[in-house]
């Protein structure tokens, strides 16, 4: 198959929606999320000469719209990154844009999970597994020169017979520093959410070495021959230039939220880079850290380099679940020590909790919850579990018979158990963070007169007769209520808004 390269022109296009469930039915919950993938895609086809641009999909739009955006930027080929939460509206997407006669490919989250789905699906051409940046250069060269596509490594490609060509995965990159910065102002950066708050998104790094049962990485990581080099981190001195051109490009900046999965702390990296960011750039940023990897000295010099707040991954109270379910390896204490250190540095802590696990119930959850009464996180997140395909939780809750592959995913509960289901589980997401305050305050009581208020906790948390549809109805409903005031003093009263966060 070849691909007609005329104007040169590449358009991602990239539903960025989750979808809730109403009494009315699925409702579309809009987006703003920046992807690295798309921006650094975009830098890579840059450099070949091509035009490259975004339809950044927010929220659902209609087909003449849709393709009015298409017809605008006439793109020889067209990229769509797919997640399996909106998978059915991009299949339609796809649908759509096969009639403009454009080559279209699918990258991302569900066509690397269901690449066999996702081939056969009307008006897509190709997909590409795994990560991008070699196979998209390689598609635009030989797209550059007219010649055949069939054999790249990490693409299957349709042929007009139906046939596919199902090509191996061909090997990570393994220097980030060599690919180039990305493309960041393909992103219109007031339509992104964390613009609200003058954020900008930072990765630095690629992979991780650990083997979290929920995780995507262990699937992520056994498709490459080179799987050794999984974890990939840019120099300090690349890390800087990096953050440099995203100041550059949104210059209204006034903090970072680094998404990495982890960063090194095992040689002398953070050591270089902490002194390069000190020294180049000393805005203040959050990121996401691991306790077992964090010493005092470490969440010292954070602080001294101006982090203001640390996300961790606490995600079950109960160690059985913890330790032997998710395979965190991490004892109560180490995370009660790195959370200790970072209040005793005044550095914000926010708890990522998951509930509705496999063989989890009511009973284990309340661990979760009064674990974190004891962490006392500045803030805490507790949504319901969600079985990723390739990861070794998803194959765990179908040979439980919690959870069945074949029916359709929710956007809510997927998984169930036998003495825990859907409305507790929902309650077990709407209300731990109201009980971990209650017990907080517990916490702080003398002798019996906290063991009896922790008992009553205790039996009103465990109590089965709860009317568990309508206590959950009700504080949705609160917390829409919440959000919509909350991005009101955002949008018009900025300085108010970081006022009250503090």
């Amino acid at each position: 198959m070849k691909v007609k390269a005329r104007t040169k022109t590449f358009t991602f296009v990239y539903p960025d929606f989750e979808y809730n469930i109403t009494k009315k039915g699925m409702k579309p919950e809009p987006g703003g999320w920046y992807h690295e993938g798309i921006a650094q895609l975009a830098a890579i086809i840059e450099t070949k000469g091509w035009k490259v641009n975004l339809i950044h999909i927010r929220k659902p739009i209609k087909k003449e719209e849709f393709l009015s955006n298409i017809n605008k930027h006439n793109p020889d080929i067209v990229g769509f990154s797919i997640r399996t939460g909106v998978r059915e509206y991009a299949k339609k997407l796809i649908k759509w844009s096969s009639r403009l006669d454009k080559f279209i490919i699918a990258g991302s989250y569900h066509p690397t999970l269901w690449p066999d789905e996702v081939i056969q699906w009307d008006g897509i051409d190709a997909i590409c597994l795994g990560e991008g940046e070699k196979p998209v250069e390689q598609i635009i060269d030989l797209a550059n020169s007219g010649k055949e596509i069939d054999k790249i490594g990490s693409v299957w490609i349709k042929e007009k017979n139906g046939s596919v060509h199902k090509n191996s995965v061909q090997p990570l990159t393994e220097n980030l520093d060599n690919l180039p910065l990305p493309k960041f102002d393909i992103f219109h950066f007031k339509n992104l959410i964390a613009s609200q708050i003058k954020a900008a998104i930072i990765v630095l790094t690629r992979g991780c070495p650990y083997n979290c049962t929920y995780c995507w990485n262990n699937f992520a990581r056994s498709l490459y021959p080179n799987k050794h080099c999984y974890v990939r981190y840019r120099s300090p001195k690349n890390c800087i230039k990096y953050i440099k051109k995203v100041q550059k490009t949104y210059p209204e900046v006034m903090t970072f939220r680094f998404q990495d999965d982890l960063w090194p702390f095992y040689n002398d990296w953070f050591e270089n880079f902490s002194k390069e960011y000190e020294k180049n750039v000393g805005l203040p940023f959050e990121c996401h850290l691991r306790a077992n990897l964090l010493t005092e000295d470490i969440i010292k010099r954070l602080k001294e380099i101006k982090c203001f707040g640390i996300y961790f991954g606490v995600e079950s109270g109960n160690e059985y679940i913890r330790n032997t379910i998710l395979k965190r390896n991490m004892t109560e204490q180490v995370l009660l020590d790195a959370f200790a250190a970072c209040h005793k540095f005044g550095i914000r802590t926010h708890a990522y909790n998951i509930v509705g696990l496999p063989h989890e119930n009511m009973k284990t959850v309340l661990d979760t919850v009064k674990l974190n009464a004891k962490l006392k996180p500045t803030d805490m997140f507790f949504p319901v579990f969600f079985p990723y395909a390739g990861s070794e939780l998803y194959d765990i809750a179908v040979e439980s018979g919690y959870f069945d592959p074949q029916k359709p995913l929710k956007p809510d509960v997927n998984v169930e158990m036998p003495d825990f289901k859907k409305n507790q589980i929902k309650f077990s997401s709407l209300y731990s963070k109201t009980f971990v305050r209650l017990y907080q305050l517990v916490l702080g009581f003398p002798g019996i007169f906290r063991r009896v208020f922790e008992s009553t906790l205790d039996l009103l948390w465990l109590f089965p007769y709860w009317p568990f549809p309508v206590l959950n109805w009700y504080i949705k409903t609160k917390r829409k209520v919440e959000e919509k005031l909350k991005v009101f003093i955002k949008t018009r009263f900025f300085s108010l808004y970081l006022l009250l966060k503090k």
